[in-house]
């Protein structure tokens, strides 16, 4: 199957023995000037183009007329290619196996309360400080009679010194006293709380299972045939007769006309494009599954104990006894004279006893 691209035709009929129609023949009286124009206006309807000789020689006045067909068509044998594989989008089956163990099973242990916690209170002792302070009663005083300033006024000879004294008045103050014991105890409040526990062991098996998925495919085949592009160029060469018809030039050396042909890769030729079904893809993964679990399952365990304190106020006792009594003496004086071991009557009358 061939195609013709483009065709360049000349214009104007075919004339015999390769002449072509020309416009009516003008005298031999016709200026050259004009008999010129009407050659070029005879060769451009012709499709060519024009080269006047010089005016003396018209004989060497020549029209080029060109023609060009081109021929597009296949060639050599067909060729079939196929796609790329893909998917078929309506055809897709999904399996799923059944879920197996995977792997070692975890556990979970969680520690939970049970019922209600117990106090036990109890209250420790520290190490008491004792303190001791002294208060003073009511005191209460006795005067009795003293002397004082005594010297000696007889003889160093005689056996008995008799001694003149001032008499006094000795007062004596007894002042009682009580001590107070204070013993001050700091105590700790104890709260030891039990608190009961169970131990909650939870098991998970992790599983997995294998998916098999099988997808159809398709693959486009495509038949085509390469082309080729054929250009023939005409090249003919017109000179003109006495009455300015076209007529065609025979070269003894040279063709005439020249014809030059080309040939060109042109687009291929797809003569069929089908889609077919071809064989199905399978794929396998592994997937996880729903894991198993197992549990909770708890047993008691050791009790949660916790201790904690608390400051309490200290116990304060405080106990007195009567303590030693303060005694105090003052002597004053009466400005009366007496006397010890008096000698005569008058001392005797004055004596100090």
């Amino acid at each position: 199957m061939f195609k013709i691209r483009s065709v360049i035709a000349v214009a104007g009929p075919l004339l015999l023995a390769g002449t072509l129609a020309a416009p009516p023949a003008h005298a031999d009286h016709t200026p050259e000037h004009t008999r010129q124009q009407a050659r070029q206006q005879t060769c451009e309807q012709a499709g060519g183009t024009y080269t006047a000789g010089p005016i003396e020689e018209p004989g060497r006045d020549r029209c080029l007329v060109v023609t060009e067909t081109s021929v597009t068509g296949p060639y050599g044998a067909p060729t079939t290619t196929f796609s790329e594989p893909r998917p078929d989008d309506t055809s897709a089956i999904v399996l799923n196996g059944p879920s197996t163990p995977d792997g070692e099973p975890t556990t979970a242990s969680e520690f939970r309360d049970v019922g209600d916690a117990t106090d036990v209170v109890t209250v420790i002792p520290d190490t008491p400080t004792t303190t001791e302070r002294t208060e003073r009663g009511t005191p209460t005083s006795a005067e009795a009679p003293g002397t004082r300033d005594c010297e000696r006024v007889n003889n160093d000879n005689a056996k008995k010194p008799v001694e003149k004294c001032e008499r006094t008045v000795v007062t004596t103050t007894t002042t009682p006293t009580t001590v107070y014991t204070t013993v001050t105890t700091p105590q700790t409040e104890r709260t030891v709380t039990t608190q009961r526990r169970e131990e909650c062991r939870t098991t998970t098996q992790q599983t997995s299972f294998v998916r098999t998925t099988t997808q159809g495919q398709v693959q486009d085949r495509t038949v085509s045939y390469r082309q080729r592009t054929i250009t023939t160029t005409t090249t003919t060469t017109f000179s003109f007769n006495g009455r300015d018809q076209l007529q065609q030039i025979v070269f003894p050396s040279a063709p005439n006309p020249r014809i030059r042909m080309e040939t060109v890769e042109a687009e291929p030729l797809i003569t069929s494009r089908t889609t077919n079904p071809i064989q199905p893809s399978i794929k396998t993964e592994t997937l996880p599954g729903e894991p198993i679990v197992t549990g909770p399952v708890c047993t008691p365990t050791d009790p949660k104990i916790t201790t904690t304190n608390r400051e309490l106020e200290p116990l304060i006792v405080e106990t007195s006894r009567p303590g030693d009594p303060v005694v105090t003496t003052s002597t004053r004086g009466t400005g009366q004279t007496c006397y010890n071991n008096p000698s005569n009557a008058e001392q005797r009358r004055n004596t100090c006893s």
